[in-house]
């Protein structure tokens, strides 16, 4: 999914102060921690522990807390609930098309 797409879904989060899309090459957002030095940092869906986490030795370090869990279990990607959206808004323009005639 691109980053705006991500960006637009997490800046839908009550309580999301910043979103900054970050590709650096890494597959990581360490750089991203780096620079903004967040007070939290947290991760949904199968990245449930420090093992899993590339960031976390980053975040220790600089008193940032790791927040597991958020979101609850991974019930679906964000891939497929972007294309449920894309698929729905094609069928929202379609429906008002028909009606067009």
């Amino acid at each position: 999914m691109p980053h705006h797409e991500r960006m637009e879904i997490v800046a839908g989060i009550e309580g999301v102060d910043y979103v900054l899309g970050w590709d650096d090459g890494s597959q990581t957002v360490t750089g991203a921690i780096d620079a903004l030095r967040p007070k939290f940092f947290t991760k949904g869906g199968d990245r449930d522990s420090a093992s899993n986490v590339p960031e976390f030795i980053l975040c220790e370090d600089i008193g940032c807390k790791v927040i597991f869990g958020v979101g609850g279990g991974k019930i679906r990607s964000s891939s497929e609930l972007a294309r449920a959206i894309v698929e729905s808004e094609s069928r929202a323009k379609k429906i008002v098309e028909d009606k067009k005639k």
